[in-house]
Order: C-alpha cells, then structure tokens, then sequence
C-alpha cells in the first residue's frame, strides 16, 4: 500500500511538472515591452512570387512596395520566409514614420540581413530615413554598405553630419543580425551604436561636413526605406536577404533581451 501510494504521488509529480511546462508561454520579441514595431514577413502578403507589403504585427502601418520594386519571395536555408533584394532591379520597401518607428531621443531598427556582395559595392543603403524618392522631408540617419564595411551616419543638417564606419562588418552570403542604436542620454560618440550578432560593435568616428545633433535626432515626416533608397551612386541599389523579422525598439535593450530578439525565427 505504501509503494502504491507512493507511485501515485510520483506520477501527480511527474503529471503537474509536464502541465506546467506545457503551459509556459513560448518566448515572444514583445516580452520585453522594448518593441515597438514588429515587421513580420510569416504575416505578409505575397503575389507571383513577390512581397507585396511587410506586415507590422503590433501597428497598422505595413511597409509598402511599389508594384515594379518589390522584392522576391524566399527561404532561409531553414525554411524561414526572407525577401531576397535584387540590385540590377532597386527594390525598396516604404515604412511610413510615426511614433514607433522615428523616435527623437532614441531610435534602433533590428534586422536579419545576407548581403550577396561585399566587394566593389559602392555605398548601398540598406535603412534609411533619407530624403530619397518616396523616402523622408529631411536627412535624419543612413545606414549602409560599402564593402564589407558597415556605416551609420547621423545627420545634423542636410549637409551631413557624423558617422560610426565598422570595418569588416559584413561577410558574403552570411547572416548577420544589424541593430543601430541613437540612445540621446549617452554621451558623446556613445550615443551613436552599432550591434553586431548581439555585441556592441567596435568601429571609428569621422565627420561628414557635418557632427553628431547636439542631443536628439532631428524631426524627420515621410516614410524610412530599406533595402534602397537611390539610384544614383551615392547611395544606389541593395543585393540581398532581409527576414524574417524587423523590430523597432522604444530604448536600448539589454545583453539578454539582444539575445533572445535575435533569437526568434534565426535564419540559416
């Protein structure tokens, strides 16, 4: 009777440990309450073959294609929906600004990208708020490539402003996961970051006629664009993959919080 009973007490043991961790909330990139907006291409629309917008799951405020630059339907080596970036044919997305995506006193876009060429490049935009065709009334920030290097420059003005140049940032067909950070209460150069992979990136900082806003960005209405924003060399078209997710964060976030967000829906 004792050994039964005690089976049974195993067994209630054993069921409540398996109830309780089948009713563990999986993890999900709002847990931090950092995510602003979240651009998810699982909930986007597709037609032949292509995206026709990237759906943000926590606003009404998808990104928008035009019918003759939309970029092509993919999949990650482990079967993740991706948007593959043509550079011959400038595909670019239009994120209309608000308030969860175009913050003053902080601002960072986090994305999965795969650049298909890190040599002879040229500058090529990969996010923007920019006064490009379709893009911004005024020249806010600019992230992008040129090589393998990886830049992010603040504009003061529309004559320039300064930038974070990390060298060797990218690597052919490599994912890496790209968050650029504006956080106004640090100080100097500090305000102005670049994640890597999770890990604050190591880079120089250089004027471009210009210096960094002496504390918030500057006020930008329009749309960001991303993956291209020009034509011109200046800044002209993106190859690539982009996916599965884009978040825009309400403040910087933690090692764990980067870790878990860069986590979710990993492409390989």
């Amino acid at each position: 009777m004792r050994r039964s009973r005690q089976q049974q007490r195993q067994r209630d043991e054993r069921q409540a440990w398996e109830m309780a961790g089948a009713s563990a909330a999986p993890f999900n990139p709002t847990d931090s309450g950092k995510v602003a907006a979240w651009l998810r291409l699982q909930a986007s629309a597709q037609s032949a073959g292509e995206w026709t917008n990237w759906v943000d799951v926590l606003n009404s405020n998808p990104v928008a294609y035009n019918a003759a630059r939309r970029p092509a339907v993919g999949a990650s080596a482990n079967a993740l929906p991706i948007a593959t970036f043509n550079g011959a044919t400038p595909d670019v997305g239009a994120w209309p600004l608000n308030a969860t995506n175009n913050g003053i006193t902080h601002w960072s876009w986090g994305f999965w990208a795969q650049p298909a060429s890190v040599s002879g490049t040229g500058n090529r935009g990969m996010a923007q708020i920019w006064t490009a065709p379709g893009g911004a009334d005024v020249k806010k920030l600019l992230l992008y490539q040129a090589d393998a290097a990886l830049n992010f420059l603040i504009y003061d003005s529309e004559a320039g402003g300064r930038q974070l140049t990390i060298s060797g940032a990218l690597a052919l067909n490599t994912w890496v996961f790209i968050r650029p950070d504006w956080t106004s209460s640090r100080s100097g150069d500090d305000r102005c970051r670049v994640y890597l992979n999770g890990v604050q990136a190591s880079g120089s900082y250089s004027n471009l006629g210009g210096s960094f806003p002496a504390t918030d960005l500057r006020v930008a209405t329009g749309s960001g664009l991303f993956a291209n924003g020009q034509d011109g060399a200046a800044n002209g078209p993106w190859s690539g993959n982009y996916g599965p997710n884009l978040y825009s964060t309400s403040s910087d976030l933690t090692t764990a919080e980067e870790a878990a967000l860069m986590n979710f829906e990993k492409p390989t």
